[in-house]
């Protein structure tokens, strides 16, 4: 706003003034100088007005100014907060939906490999029961046979033995028929009978381990017979497989599995040869024999190269079947049995 001040005071002032005359002449005229000194003070008083309202109002200006640009600053300042806002919601946004895709599809190839893996399980678990189902029933249709052929058997025995029994020992069995009939009567029979069923009681609690030990015995031997049964029926399937009829009208060259070994006796410093081989009869055996023997010790040497040549196509043999039964099997176990047969081989 604006004000006046008003300042007092004085002045001091010091100084030679120097004027000249002139006077008339008396005699004769003249001018001359003449130097005055001369000091003193002076009040002097000032008044001072200062207009401050072209500054006001340029202060009123500015100060308009500031508040548009405080306001212009917090307008700016909120878009700029919710402009990261917005870019931080796209961008999470953008994250959790790239996440959310991700995790989504590697589940997806996960769910898809082990739902393939879960059906060929299944298809094989589904396999295996009903091969198991139909094993199952042919081995209890050939234990009912068996139990019944076996308990039929024992029936037989038991009457034959106690057909046997009796005709060792018919005079005390037709003496204990009559003194059964004639001499156990009233008080006496009763007495007996129940001196009878005291030993028999006694002797059937006596005879239970025996007969416990009898009946472990008779399952464990029809449970050996039933695996008998099924290793017949499982070698006469494979021998079917192998064999067949065939006629012939005249003479075939037709080879047979033999085994021949050599072995140092232990009793003397010989050599044994022996030949097994599967013939028809005694005659054909030997002939066998005397054949394989003659051809192993006249062909040692020979026998060694073929040797040789023989294990290497056993190793060929052994690589084309192991492939072709384990080709496509990628599962744990299927791969140990293929390494175990591997390791084994090489040993």
């Amino acid at each position: 706003m604006s004000y006046t001040r008003t300042y007092t005071g004085s002045v001091y002032y010091s100084g030679t003034a120097r004027a000249t005359y002139s006077y008339p002449a008396s005699q004769s005229g003249g001018t001359g100088s003449v130097s005055v000194p001369y000091s003193g003070s002076v009040p002097v008083s000032v008044t001072l007005h200062v207009d401050t309202n072209p500054f006001d109002r340029s202060v009123e200006s500015c100060s308009n100014s500031v508040r548009m640009l405080n306001g212009a600053v917090v307008s700016m300042n909120a878009a700029q907060v919710a402009a990261i806002h917005k870019s931080a919601n796209d961008v999470s946004d953008h994250l959790i939906t790239g996440f959310f895709n991700m995790i989504n599809s590697e589940l997806s190839q996960n769910i898809a490999s082990l739902y393939a893996k879960f059906k060929a399980v299944f298809e094989l678990i589904t396999t295996q029961s009903s091969i198991l189902e139909k094993t199952q029933i042919t081995m209890q249709d050939d234990y009912a046979r068996i139990s019944d052929r076996y308990f039929q058997i024992f029936n037989n025995l038991d009457e034959e033995l106690e057909k046997r029994v009796i005709a060792l020992d018919k005079n005390v069995f037709e003496l204990s028929k009559r003194v059964q009939s004639e001499q156990l009567h009233s008080e006496t029979s009763k007495k007996v009978t129940q001196f009878l069923i005291g030993v028999n009681e006694d002797e059937i609690i006596q005879q239970q381990p025996i007969i416990a030990n009898a009946k472990s015995k008779v399952t464990e031997a029809m449970n050996r017979m039933t695996e008998n049964v099924v290793q017949e029926s499982t070698y006469s399937r494979m021998i079917n497989s192998i064999v067949s009829d065939v006629s012939c009208s005249e003479g075939v060259e037709k080879f047979i599995p033999v085994i021949y070994t050599e072995s140092d006796n232990l009793f003397s410093e010989t050599v044994d040869y022996n030949c097994y081989s599967n013939s028809i009869s005694n005659k054909d055996s030997s002939k066998i024999n005397d054949s394989v023997k003659n051809y192993f010790v006249t062909n040692v040497n020979s026998n060694m190269e073929s040797a040789e040549f023989e294990k290497q196509r056993i190793e060929e043999a052994f690589t084309l079947i192991a492939e072709k039964e384990f080709q496509g099997l990628t599962d744990e176990k299927s791969l140990r049995v293929y390494e175990t047969l591997k390791k084994l081989k090489e040993n």
